[in-house]
């Protein structure tokens, strides 16, 4: 408990998560009041957070930007996501409609619009020219992108993760983290894990 409280200090968009953790809030007793595994997913959306934090924070200064920083930092969060994004897709989403009604279509939905996004993004970075010529274009796209991407983040964590308890016993939960953590494992351990940590900035 004490870990928990010193993390809702250090993480305030997180509260509903730790209170999932905890038992407390809304997930009080006759929840589980075990850790809870799919914090795992939690903790990913925090390290994506930061990263669309500091892009965000970056255009508002378009003239300062040095694009060679920011493409690397979009090319890393966007490696970051599509293994998140696969997680859900292939693994978290279909096991969670098993128990529901379709309770996570809205959310596929949201990932195909951030991928579209993603891929125009990628068409500017890949041509260095077109990029160096259509900045103001690329800053738009980029703002949309973070705007929907944060959407998305928000809409999981209000209306999803809330769910899970009443979904999913905590031996389903366990089971289902880790069938997540055996996609692409490979990947995970090279490069998602050490991403996820070092997005990990107290605030």
């Amino acid at each position: 408990k004490l870990w928990v409280n010193r993390s809702k200090t250090n993480y305030p968009l997180l509260l509903p998560f730790f209170d999932f953790i905890a038992g407390t809030g809304i997930f009080q007793p006759p929840f589980q009041m075990k850790p809870q595994p799919l914090m795992l997913m939690g903790l990913a959306h925090e390290s994506i957070r930061t990263t669309l934090d500091e892009i965000q924070k970056s255009l508002r200064t378009p003239s300062n930007i040095d694009l060679l920083v920011l493409t690397k930092k979009i090319t890393d969060l966007n490696r970051f996501v599509l293994h998140h994004s696969h997680q859900e897709d292939l693994i978290m989403y279909p096991y969670i409609d098993k128990k529901s009604k379709g309770l996570t279509l809205a959310f596929g939905e949201e990932h195909k619009e951030i991928h579209r996004l993603e891929v125009e993004i990628n068409h500017f970075i890949n041509d260095t020219s077109h990029l160096n010529n259509n900045k103001s274009e690329f800053f738009i796209l980029l703002k949309r992108w973070c705007v929907c991407s944060n959407k998305h983040l928000r809409s999981e964590e209000a209306v999803l993760m809330p769910k899970i308890p009443k979904l999913l016993t905590y031996k389903e939960s366990n089971q289902l983290v880790s069938n997540i953590l055996r996609e692409n494992q490979q990947e995970y351990l090279d490069f998602h894990l050490a991403y996820a940590f070092n997005g990990l900035h107290p605030g």
